[in-house]
């Protein structure tokens, strides 16, 4: 899939923002960054082993991720082919999953610090979201955590403030062709 090229710049520069629109990139949104210390329990959520890593590629459809290109028109959302060529390109080292494939979350490790690049939930509101995060810093043995989201995704906005997250940092997200 063709990416636009994508430039971030604090919410508050105005200046850059005026040039970046002069010379004709859109502004698709405000990406907002959270931090903080999670303690890590174990529940339902584990490392992936290589059968579900195959199951999981299968059934991306059931999570409707669409990425962070479709906010912009001119870009289609991303088709499930692409996300199962991601998922299956990850090294299931870093994928944890729940029993019954009800959620799957995808995390870097960055010496004391990990980071939350994808999570999906077949059910919102029941909690499975918290266990696939609060699992995974448990098992890299790290408390402090880094997402991000879009500030109009009320969800993340609230999974990440029931987590203890702070927001941290706010950024305006450009797209040019």
């Amino acid at each position: 899939m063709l990416l636009p090229n994508c430039v971030r710049v604090d919410y508050r520069d105005d200046r850059s923002t005026e040039v970046l629109i002069a010379d004709g990139w859109r502004e698709v949104g405000i990406l907002d960054t959270y931090t903080g210390e999670i303690e890590g329990r174990l529940r339902g959520a584990h490392p992936v082993d290589s059968r579900q890593h195959g199951a999981l590629t299968q059934n991306v459809e059931a999570y409707q991720f669409t990425g962070r290109v479709w906010r912009d028109p001119r870009y289609r959302p991303i088709a499930p082919e692409e996300t199962r060529r991601f998922i299956a390109g990850t090294p299931p080292e870093r994928i944890f999953v729940t029993e019954a494939g009800f959620g799957f979350g995808i995390f870097t490790r960055n010496g004391e610090s990990l980071t939350l690049d994808l999570i999906g939930v077949v059910d919102r509101n029941r909690g499975i979201a918290q266990d696939i995060i609060r699992s995974a810093i448990r098992h890299f043995e790290t408390k402090w955590f880094r997402t991000g989201t879009y500030s109009d995704n009320i969800a993340a906005r609230r999974l990440y403030t029931i987590l203890g997250l702070s927001l941290n940092h706010s950024d305006r997200v450009f797209h040019k062709p």
